[in-house]
């Protein structure tokens, strides 16, 4: 498999935020995943927002390495404090790569269900539309 441009993110995005500038905007930043204050996000964050009930995080250069399946070890702690904030039930991985329709039979999706010990999420279309 290969990383390609997905024109289709490209579009929406686009069109979402001419519509709407203030989704540009973020409510939280943190500069790396082990920087996420997962407690504040489950609780609504720090201008009273509405919690987070569910985590869907990417794979490819945010849980793993580019083509490798395990968590990478800089990362590992952080998705272990998302489990302990959110639950295994309530934490998933979507891929542009694993899980998709071009996963014959879902094989990758399974490779990284073993490997990480997160759910990958099945989907027909490219994020964000997926």
């Amino acid at each position: 498999m290969v990383q390609s441009v997905n024109t289709a993110a490209i579009r929406l995005v686009a069109t979402r935020v001419l519509a709407q500038p203030r989704l540009a905007l973020p409510a939280s930043v943190a500069p790396t995943l082990a920087e996420v204050d997962w407690a504040a996000l489950r609780a609504g964050g720090t201008r009273g927002e509405r919690g987070v009930r569910f985590v869907v995080l990417d794979k490819d250069n945010t849980l793993t390495a580019p083509y490798v399946d395990a968590l990478h070890p800089r990362v590992a702690p952080a998705v272990a404090r998302c489990l302990a904030e959110f639950g295994r039930d309530r934490v998933a991985i979507l891929s542009n790569s694993a899980g998709t329709r071009d996963d014959p039979g879902h094989a990758a999706a399974r490779a990284v269900e073993a490997a990480t010990g997160l759910p990958v999420v099945l989907h027909d279309d490219k994020k964000p539309l997926g």
